[in-house]
């Protein structure tokens, strides 16, 4: 699961990627199938997501349906964004919890490490880990996976809705 970066690129990001994923790795669990369930937003079927980088310190993810915004959010340094030293761009997961109707209660989360790859496409690992307990028995679990978007064009200049 080694995709090659290009810096340039993701330095500076504003394009327009299917929401689709043309790739998923697998294993014991897939990786996600649309950038809106990569990143747990509310958008799974929007056609197509914007990203553009506004500073180096925030980055706005926009979903879009025939042009039509369906979803979007600003990801910001120090909340929910870190730049690595490369430029790949780490969006933090929620943590969820869970298992109120069962005999087991856990926790989980992850982060989303978004860069554009040397073809062009956006590349998403996602990393996620669970801890928790099934009655008496401790369990946990961590995932990564990586998914590919085919690029559509530049994202087309930024417009507050």
């Amino acid at each position: 699961m080694r995709e090659e970066l290009d810096v340039a690129a993701t330095k500076d990001l504003h394009a327009a990627f299917w929401n689709v994923s043309f790739y998923r790795s697998q294993g014991e669990f897939l990786a996600s199938d649309s950038v809106a369930e990569a990143l747990n937003a509310p958008a799974r079927s929007a056609d197509q997501v914007y990203i553009w980088l506004l500073t180096d310190k925030a980055v706005l993810v926009r979903f879009v349906t025939e042009g039509k915004t369906v979803h979007e959010r600003v990801y910001r340094e120090d909340v929910d964004l870190k730049t690595l030293p490369d430029q790949r761009l780490v969006l933090s997961k929620k943590t969820e919890c869970g298992g109120h109707d069962s005999p087991g209660f856990a926790c989980g989360g992850g982060t989303a490490t978004l860069f554009v790859n040397s073809n062009g496409a956006l590349a998403i690992v996602e990393s996620s880990a669970a801890a928790g307990m099934l009655g008496l028995i401790p369990v946990a679990i961590y995932a990564k996976h990586l998914a590919l978007f085919g690029r559509v064009q530049d994202a087309p200049p930024l417009k507050i809705d």
